[in-house]
Protein backbone atom coordinates (compact mmCIF):
# COMPACT_ATOMS: atom_id res chain seq x y z
CA UNK A 1 0.00 0.00 0.00
CA UNK A 2 1.21 3.45 -1.32
CA UNK A 3 0.74 5.91 1.44
CA UNK A 4 -0.39 9.56 0.28
CA UNK A 5 0.65 12.54 1.88
CA UNK A 6 -1.14 16.09 1.99
CA UNK A 7 0.30 19.18 0.37
CA UNK A 8 1.33 20.43 3.86
CA UNK A 9 3.55 17.64 4.48
CA UNK A 10 4.76 17.42 1.13
CA UNK A 11 5.39 21.65 1.41
CA UNK A 12 6.88 21.49 4.44
CA UNK A 13 9.11 18.23 3.98
CA UNK A 14 8.34 17.55 8.16
CA UNK A 15 7.67 14.08 7.52
CA UNK A 16 11.29 12.34 6.41
CA UNK A 17 12.85 10.66 9.34
CA UNK A 18 15.97 9.16 7.73
CA UNK A 19 18.20 10.04 5.03
CA UNK A 20 20.96 7.84 2.99
CA UNK A 21 23.15 9.23 0.12
CA UNK A 22 25.15 7.20 -2.60
CA UNK A 23 27.71 9.09 -4.14
CA UNK A 24 30.12 6.43 -5.74
CA UNK A 25 30.99 8.41 -8.65
CA UNK A 26 32.04 10.85 -6.63
CA UNK A 27 28.97 12.77 -7.85
CA UNK A 28 25.61 11.91 -6.01
CA UNK A 29 24.21 9.59 -7.88
CA UNK A 30 21.07 8.43 -5.48
CA UNK A 31 18.93 9.72 -2.77
CA UNK A 32 16.50 8.09 -0.48
CA UNK A 33 14.08 9.28 2.03
CA UNK A 34 11.70 7.61 4.50
CA UNK A 35 9.22 8.59 7.24
CA UNK A 36 10.44 5.76 9.23
CA UNK A 37 13.98 6.62 11.05
CA UNK A 38 16.48 4.30 11.14
CA UNK A 39 15.20 2.69 8.29
CA UNK A 40 16.72 -0.33 7.32
CA UNK A 41 18.18 -0.70 3.52
CA UNK A 42 15.99 -3.15 2.72
CA UNK A 43 12.53 -1.84 3.54
CA UNK A 44 10.50 -1.16 0.54
CA UNK A 45 9.45 1.84 1.52
CA UNK A 46 12.03 4.25 0.62
CA UNK A 47 11.24 7.15 -1.97
CA UNK A 48 14.38 7.07 -4.10
CA UNK A 49 15.79 9.74 -6.76
CA UNK A 50 18.44 9.20 -9.42
CA UNK A 51 20.86 11.92 -10.27
CA UNK A 52 22.92 12.04 -14.21
CA UNK A 53 26.11 13.93 -14.37
CA UNK A 54 27.88 14.89 -17.56
CA UNK A 55 31.43 16.70 -17.13
CA UNK A 56 30.94 17.74 -13.73
CA UNK A 57 27.29 18.78 -14.35
CA UNK A 58 23.97 17.88 -13.06
CA UNK A 59 22.48 16.87 -16.15
CA UNK A 60 19.34 14.66 -15.00
CA UNK A 61 17.38 14.24 -11.75
CA UNK A 62 14.95 11.06 -11.66
CA UNK A 63 12.64 10.58 -9.02
CA UNK A 64 11.35 9.50 -6.91
CA UNK A 65 10.09 5.60 -6.87
CA UNK A 66 9.17 4.21 -3.96
CA UNK A 67 11.29 0.84 -3.64
CA UNK A 68 14.20 -0.60 -1.32
CA UNK A 69 17.36 1.24 -0.81
CA UNK A 70 19.57 -1.56 -1.13
CA UNK A 71 18.11 -2.21 -4.85
CA UNK A 72 18.03 1.23 -5.79
CA UNK A 73 20.18 0.88 -8.78
CA UNK A 74 17.81 -1.67 -10.52
CA UNK A 75 14.59 0.03 -9.52
CA UNK A 76 13.87 0.64 -13.59
CA UNK A 77 15.31 3.56 -14.35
Amino acid sequence: MTEHFSTPELLAKTYWKDSRYDSTSGNLDYKGLNRIANSSGSESNWQIWKFTWSSGNLIRKQGPIEGKWDDRASLGW
